[in-house]
């Protein structure tokens, strides 16, 4: 198996090519380096940050070419054209929509329009506080991570498109389960959130941001970073 991967996950896998694990063999490749990747019988990659990254990170198109020249002889997990959606916040969320009754998702609303007021657009939507305020670029550049809650209608006043709002699950346990799916095998793993919300900007509180990629604050910390 052939991993196809960021050179800051590299790093934390240096000393899986010694290890076959269940029979497998993997092998670590850099495209910055080697001029072509060893034979192999599946690539492992994580292409969506590249897909988004590419027009202006050399070495992000490098890592792209060459999962493009793989796939045409190779498996690829995940295959390239199913990349797109996860790149995309809001495209996410439609496929979710489009997935039936039996997939539940909280009530959201995409902002595309930079020019477009995000206090109109969530009244006329009837979208209820408190509120996720998440750009719609999933991955890649760090300001896809800069996350936001408002509380108030003074929170919404301080974000701008394009974004995408979602109805906060407010009595959540401070907890999200994460599912990984190949084929029809589902792994789930319990990871922490952020806390749960029972007020929501009646005292003058208005926006918390928070960083995606670090760990979430916990009650104490989200309630200190307010923006009032």
């Amino acid at each position: 198996v052939l991993l196809c991967v960021p050179r800051r996950v590299k790093e934390r896998l240096q000393e899986l090519p010694a290890q076959v694990v269940h029979g497998v063999r993997f092998l670590l490749h850099d495209p910055e380096v080697e001029e072509a990747p060893p034979a192999c019988d599946l690539v492992v990659h994580k292409a969506v940050n590249d897909l988004v990254l590419r027009d202006g990170d050399a070495a992000a198109a490098t890592r792209y070419a060459v999962l493009q020249q793989l796939a045409a002889h190779v498996p690829l997990l995940d295959p390239l054209e199913s990349m797109p959606v996860f790149a995309d916040r809001g495209a996410l969320c439609r496929a979710l929509a489009a997935a039936g009754p039996d997939v539940r998702q909280p009530r959201y609303l995409e902002l595309r329009s930079p020019g477009r007021s995000v206090l109109e657009a969530a009244r006329a939507a009837g979208l209820r506080f408190p509120l996720l305020c998440k750009p719609l670029v999933a991955c890649g550049p760090a300001a896809s991570h800069a996350l936001a809650v408002a509380l108030s209608e003074e929170g919404l006043r301080r974000v701008a498109p394009p974004l995408l709002l979602q109805e906060y699950v407010a009595h959540h346990g401070g907890t999200m389960l994460k599912g990984y799916c190949v084929g029809r095998r589902v792994h789930v793993v319990q990871r922490p959130s952020l806390p749960d919300l029972r007020r929501a900007g009646g005292d003058g509180t208005h926006l918390v941001r928070f960083d995606s990629q670090q760990p979430p604050p916990g009650t104490a910390a989200f309630w200190a970073a307010l923006d009032a």
